[in-house]
């Protein structure tokens, strides 16, 4: 598909990370062939260069039976529908930040499935910091309102919080505490 003298180390590693935010958001080279008409033709070409090779890479794996993360994670809600000892277990979920359609598809199959599921998400009313993309996601899972806990942070716990985005804060005229090595 390409030629083997271009000097572009990165285009393997960046179409391999784009192929894979493709197949988490559950976009088949199909799909984006499809949508190639209703774009700009240097948008389209690039498209069509992307679904290319994605779908090459599908056939690859395909044609040798080989699974890739992306493809074992849209495996898993079959395979947990297929667990009869799953309704007798209590699942907990923690650490979760973000949400993908693939992600989504397990997650809501652990809920629908388990005999109980909690859900632990980091939240907070700072756009800034917390997108609670992940709380949304569980609250069109879950109605019940979420158990909010305040967080009682020592003084070096609010040093850390408050310079985790302002690395000024522990520069010489900033705040030192013993126990905060930079």
């Amino acid at each position: 598909v390409f030629d083997p003298s271009a000097q572009s180390p990165a285009l393997a590693s960046t179409t391999a990370e784009l192929i894979a935010q493709l197949k988490s958001a559950k976009v088949s080279p199909e799909d984006l062939v499809g949508c190639l008409g209703d774009c700009p033709a240097n948008v389209a070409a690039k498209l069509s260069d992307i679904a290319l090779v994605y779908g090459e890479y599908e056939n690859y794996l395909r044609d040798n039976s080989l699974l890739d993360s992306n493809n074992a994670l849209s495996l898993l809600p079959g395979i947990l529908r297929a667990m009869p000892g799953l309704a007798r277990t209590h699942v907990l979920v923690v650490g979760y930040s973000s949400v993908k359609k693939q992600s989504c598809d397990v997650l809501s199959a652990l809920h629908d499935l388990s005999g109980s599921c909690d859900f632990f998400a980091v939240s907070g009313e700072n756009d800034e910091v917390y997108t609670n993309e992940f709380l949304r996601f569980v609250r069109t899972l879950d109605e019940t309102p979420p158990v909010r806990t305040e967080c009682g942070l020592s003084p070096e716990g609010v040093a850390l919080r408050d310079g985790l985005f302002q690395p000024g804060v522990f520069e010489k005229d900033g705040q030192y505490l013993s126990l905060i090595h930079i």
